[in-house]
């Protein structure tokens, strides 16, 4: 239960949290969204601190019916200046735009990274957000036990579907 996060990350020895990633197929992101539809998304969380969602500026209903804090992707973090700073270099760019969510959101310490996102893409930029950080150790995790959701398979062998986490 989301009640349970400071106890679970006290457990774990985590600071703070950070989840990447769309909503869709992303089962940590859902139910910390409440099932949110939303796109490069971020949601974080200090330990005793709020969770709080980074989501783009057309996402705005969707963001407010979280009841997360929210801040606004596209007013405060300009993809384009980042895009422009590293002469079109995405992957520095991304970098970039993460640093800065993990300095202004203050998330110290060791941080536990979890989501949805391409294993390659998560591998190059995780590794070079890593190496500018002082302060924080990334902490690479599949997902949170208290809040995985079961999966049942499906008796016609087709892809697995999700059922609420129990508790």
């Amino acid at each position: 239960m989301k009640a349970d996060l400071d106890q679970l990350m006290a457990e774990r020895n985590l600071d703070a949290l950070l989840v990447v990633g769309d909503s869709h197929g992303n089962t940590i992101m859902n139910y910390l969204t409440g099932g949110a539809d939303l796109e490069r998304a971020l949601v974080t969380k200090r330990r005793n601190g709020p969770l709080t969602l980074v989501h783009g500026g057309m996402e705005r209903d969707n963001a407010a019916a979280t009841g997360l804090a929210l801040v606004d992707r596209d007013a405060t973090y300009n993809q384009l200046a980042y895009l422009q700073k590293h002469e079109g270099d995405r992957l520095a760019a991304q970098v970039d735009y993460l640093l800065d969510v993990i300095r202004d959101q203050q998330l110290a310490g060791r941080l536990g990274v979890y989501g949805m996102f391409d294993a390659g893409a998560a591998m190059a930029m995780f590794n070079l957000v890593q190496d500018r950080l002082d302060k924080t150790e990334l902490v690479a995790s599949l997902a949170i036990p208290s809040l995985r959701w079961r999966v049942k398979p499906r008796m016609s062998g087709k892809s697995p579907r999700c059922a609420k986490p129990a508790g």
